[in-house]
């Protein structure tokens, strides 16, 4: 957990530390009041058991609506599936995630919309274990949800007047994802 806190901390510190070429502005020119913008997103980084093989990678859809010219709210969701081997049998491994998230806009780059966040989350987890043993079969499931907050950084990157590539880092179904977003005008 303190790793997780540590990586954040990088995180925003390197957003921060830019040359002195980069200028943050108080306007966003990419992001306006009204605007709903929609991410569907590949985890490259999991955030769950590690030693496992991947079924499903981090996938990830949410979508964020301007209150204002320089905050948003929206929602989040993410899946994630792994198996391994384990005493003779499977252990296949389910991540669900559900969020509502807020963020704050602001330009760095010209063609960029630049963002920080918190989300408050419903993680939940799964484990199905199957053997075969004797020609008996045991199968069983063992399940575990919680609440959690996370914070993330991220950028859109603009291509077309309604889409764009965007990437975030931060704490979720992945610690970092990237993707297409589209852009909903008012």
């Amino acid at each position: 957990m303190k790793l997780n806190y540590c990586f954040l901390l990088i995180a925003f510190a390197t957003l921060f530390t830019f040359n002195a070429n980069a200028q943050i502005t108080s306007g966003n020119t990419h992001f306006a009041k009204g605007e709903t913008d929609i991410n569907a997103g590949l985890g490259l980084v999991r955030t769950f058991y590690s030693s496992a093989s991947t079924v499903m990678p981090p996938l990830s859809v949410s979508a964020e609506y301007g209150i204002t010219d320089a905050i948003s709210v929206g929602g989040f969701i993410g899946l994630a599936s792994a198996r391994e081997e384990w005493f003779g049998g499977n252990v296949n491994y389910n991540f669900f995630i559900l969020g509502a998230r807020g963020s704050y806009h602001f330009q760095i780059f010209d063609q960029m919309d630049t963002y920080a966040g918190l989300m408050l989350g419903y993680n939940n987890v799964s484990a199905n274990f199957g053997d075969y043993y004797d020609g008996d079969i045991y199968d069983d499931t063992v399940a575990a949800s919680a609440m959690a907050l996370s914070a993330y950084v991220g950028a859109r990157y603009n291509l077309k007047d309604q889409w764009c590539i965007y990437g975030e880092l931060g704490y979720g179904i992945s610690v970092l994802n990237i993707g297409v977003s589209m852009k909903l005008s008012k």
